[in-house]
């Protein structure tokens, strides 16, 4: 048997696969909502009627965070649940956790944004962040309590 035919290497590029169609259409569908739920979330509502919170509310990436609490609660939920004894390589696994949910999230682009806000508003950047750190912590926190 070849090196590229060797159960090893299938299995390694089943695992390829499953991560990056996971990955894709978890990708596709943050933009979606980024590019469609942006337009009508609070964000619009706070950039034609100022914002309780005041100004620096305009420059918070709402739907970002909601899209980042909602993938940490649906992660979590799985990793505890259906696919809590599942191991590392198991292909719903990749696709679902590694794939999906880690297209779907974007950590990094949350903190790109708050880096843009620290410049207008350092105080607000702040608030932000720590704001998407603990709904994260909940989201997860939650999801855990869900299974149990």
């Amino acid at each position: 048997m070849n090196k590229a035919t060797s159960p090893v290497a299938t299995e390694q590029l089943r695992a390829i696969g499953a991560v990056f169609v996971g990955g894709a259409i978890g990708t596709c569908l943050r933009a979606f909502l980024l590019s469609h739920v942006a337009v009508h979330s609070v964000q619009t509502a706070c950039q034609s009627v100022r914002c309780s919170a005041g100004p620096w509310a305009d420059f918070v990436p709402w739907t970002l965070l909601a899209i980042n609490a909602i993938g940490v609660y649906g992660a979590t939920r799985l990793l505890a649940g259906p696919l809590r004894d599942r191991g590392f390589f198991d292909q719903w696994r990749l696709l679902s956790i590694t794939g999906f949910f880690g297209g779907l999230t974007s950590y990094s682009s949350l903190f790109m944004a708050l880096d843009v806000m620290r410049h207008v508003y350092p105080l607000g950047a702040i608030v932000t962040g720590l704001t998407a750190l603990l709904s994260g912590a909940t989201a997860a926190w939650l999801a855990i309590r869900s299974v149990r």
